[in-house]
C-alpha cells in the first residue's frame, strides 16, 4: 500500500502539539514532522534549478528582499529591530500575489457569472443563485486541468525569541478583541431586540433599539480599529512572486544589512545527514490524546485524523538521535538557563552543575529543541530541563519539560518527567510521571532510586549514558514498526 502523503497543512489539520511530540524519542519524546511536500529546506536542489542555488540564491535591493523560494537563509534575525535574544528557526509562509496566469483563470470563472447578472439586470429578470453556480462550476470545470498557484511560498531562517513572541502575544490579543467585541453583534443585540416581543413592552422598542445600536456601532468601530492594527502589523509580505524569485518587503533594516552582506560569494555546502522515515500512523492512541486532548473535542479531532488517514501508512523524515548538536555550557540557551535558575532558586538544585547542552533540529527547518544537562552533586543523577520552539509563519509554539535520570550498574534507567512519553519504551526504561515545581519532581525521582545501586557520573560519562538510553529507545521503536531504516542523505545548510 503506498505511503500517504501529507500535504503543505498537515500542521494545521494535526495542530502543532502532533508536531512537537512526533519525533518522540529523538529528543527525549519531543520533535516535529513535517509536512512531506513542502520543500524541504536542507535537501539538495532539483537537476534544473542547481544553477540558481549556487551564488546569488538572495540579494538586497533598498527595503526589499529577493530570494529564491524555498531557500534556508544564515542565521540573522529576520526581525531585525534589535529585540535580542537566543535565535530559533523559523518557517516564513509568504502568500503571493496571482500571476499573469492566475488572474486569467480568476476572470474566466468570473466573467460568465458577471456576465450574467448584467443580461438579467438588463432585461429585467429575476436573479437566479443556482443558475449563478451553475455557471461558476461548468467555468471550473473546463479550467479543471490548468493549474494556479494558490498555496503560500516558503523561505526559511531565523529570528529573535523575543521579538517573534512579542509578534505571538499581539496576534493574540486581537484574536481575543475580536472575540469579545462579537459578542455584542451577535449576541447581545439579537437579545435586546428580541426584549420588548418577549414581554410585550412595545413601548421600549426604540429605546431598546437606540441602546443596542450604540453598542454594535461601538464594538463595530473598535473591530474596525482591531483589524487596522492587523494590518500595520502584518510584518513580512510578498508583492512579487516571478520565477521562483520572492520580492519580500517588511524584513527588519539590521537584517537586510546583514543579509546583503553575506549574499555574495554565498554557496550552499553539503552535508551527511542521518535520516530515517517515521510511521505516524502507528503511534499508540495515547499519542494522539496528548496531541488533541482527550475531551470530546480532542476524540473528535483523533476519529476525524484517522478517517483522513484510512490506515494507510503516513510517513516522515526525521534525523537520527545522532544528528543533534552537543554544546559547551556557555553555548546554553540563555533564556532556558535563566528561567531554570529562577525556578530553583533557594533549593538543593542550585547546586547542581551543568554538564553540557544540547540542540535538536528536525528536516523541516521550523524548529529546535533545547535542552541543558544537569549533574548532581555526587554525580549520581541529572536534571534535564527543555524548551520546543516551533516558528511557523509570525506565530511561535512553545512548550517547557523537565526530565531526571539515574542509571542503575545493572543498566536499568529510573526515569521522572513531567511529561508522558507517547511511544513504546525499552525494558530497561523504568518510567514514572511527575507534575510540579522542579524541587516536587526531584523528591519524586529521589523516592524511586531510594536504595538503588547508581553509576556515578561525570559530563563524559553521562553523555555516554544518554546516547545509550537513546539508541535503546531507537530500537524499540523500530521493534513498533515506526522508525524505518536509517540512510545517509546530502543536507544543504547555511
Amino acid at each position: 500500500m503506498p505511503p500517504l502523503r501529507a500535504d503543505n497543512s498537515l500542521i494545521e489539520r494535526f495542530g502543532p502539539t502532533a508536531s512537537i511530540l512526533a519525533a518522540t524519542h529523538a529528543s527525549r519524546w519531543n520533535g516535529f514532522v513535517p509536512p512531506d511536500d513542502v520543500l524541504n529546506p536542507y535537501a539538495p536542489p532539483a537537476e534544473e534549478t542547481a544553477a540558481a542555488e549556487t551564488p546569488g540564491v538572495w540579494r538586497v535591493e533598498g527595503d526589499c528582499l529577493i530570494v529564491r523560494e524555498g531557500t534556508v537563509l544564515p542565521r540573522v534575525d529576520l526581525d531585525g529591530r534589535g529585540k535580542g535574544g537566543p535565535l530559533t528557526p523559523m518557517w516564513l509562509k509568504l502568500p503571493v500575489p496571482l500571476d499573469v496566469k492566475g488572474i486569467a483563470v480568476t476572470s474566466f470563472i468570473a466573467l460568465p457569472v458577471l456576465g450574467y447578472i448584467i443580461f438579467q439586470s438588463m432585461r429585467g429578470g429575476r436573479l437566479s443563485v443556482v443558475w449563478a453556480m451553475v455557471i461558476a462550476m461548468v467555468a471550473q470545470f473546463l479550467l479543471r486541468g490548468v493549474k494556479v498557484r494558490t498555496g503560500p511560498a516558503n523561505v526559511f531562517g531565523y529570528i529573535s525569541v523575543p521579538a517573534v513572541r512579542a509578534m505571538t502575544r499581539r496576534a493574540r490579543w486581537r484574536r481575543w478583541l475580536t472575540g469579545a467585541l462579537l459578542v455584542p453583534v451577535v449576541v447581545i443585540f439579537p437579545l435586546m431586540a428580541a426584549y420588548p416581543l418577549m414581554t410585550k413592552r412595545y413601548d421600549q422598542v426604540i429605546e431598546v433599539a437606540k441602546l443596542a445600536g450604540g453598542m454594535v456601532a461601538v464594538s463595530l468601530v473598535i473591530l474596525l480599529g482591531v483589524a487596522v492594527w492587523g494590518e500595520f502589523d502584518k510584518g513580512w509580505r510578498c508583492p512579487r512572486f516571478r520565477d521562483g524569485w520572492l520580492w519580500v518587503k517588511g524584513i527588519g533594516p539590521q537584517a537586510l544589512i546583514e543579509l546583503g552582506a553575506r549574499s555574495v560569494g554565498y554557496q550552499p555546502v553539503p552535508v551527511k545527514r542521518k535520516v530515517l522515515k517515521m510511521r505516524l500512523d502507528r503511534m499508540p492512541l495515547a499519542f494522539w490524546r496528548k496531541a488533541h486532548g482527550s475531551g470530546p473535542l480532542g476524540r473528535l479531532w483523533t476519529w476525524w485524523f484517522r478517517w483522513q488517514t484510512k490506515g494507510k501508512p503516513l510517513e516522515h523524515d526525521i534525523f537520527h538521535w545522532s544528528e543533534r548538536d552537543w554544546l559547551a555550557p556557555e553555548e546554553a540557551d540563555p533564556e532556558l538557563l535563566a528561567a531554570w535558575r529562577s525556578e530553583i532558586a533557594g533549593t538543593p538544585l542550585a547546586d547542581w552543575t551543568m554538564a553540557y547542552s544540547e540542540r535538536v533540529a528536525s528536516p523541516v527547518g521550523c524548529d529546535q529543541v533545547t535542552e541543558l544537562v544537569f549533574l548532581s552533586p555526587d554525580g549520581r543523577h541529572t536534571a534535564i530541563p527543555s524548551i520546543t520552539r516551533i516558528v511557523i509563519g509570525r506565530k511561535l509554539r512553545e512548550t517547557r519539560d523537565l526530565n531526571f535520570r539515574s542509571f542503575t550498574t545493572g543498566g536499568r534507567i529510573i526515569a521522572t518527567a513531567t511529561s508522558e512519553p507517547v511511544g513504546p519504551l525499552p525494558e530497561e526504561v523504568k518510567f514514572a510521571l511527575a507534575k510540579g515545581s522542579p524541587m516536587e519532581v526531584a523528591a519524586a525521582h529521589l523516592q524511586r532510586i531510594s536504595g538503588e545501586d547508581l553509576v556515578p557520573m561525570n559530563a563524559e560519562e553521562a553523555r555516554r549514558q544518554e546516547e545509550r538510553e537513546m539508541q535503546l529507545n531507537h530500537e524499540a521503536m523500530e521493534a513498533a514498526g515506526i522508525y524505518g531504516p536509517i540512510e545517509e542523505m546530502d543536507f544543504f545548510r547555511p
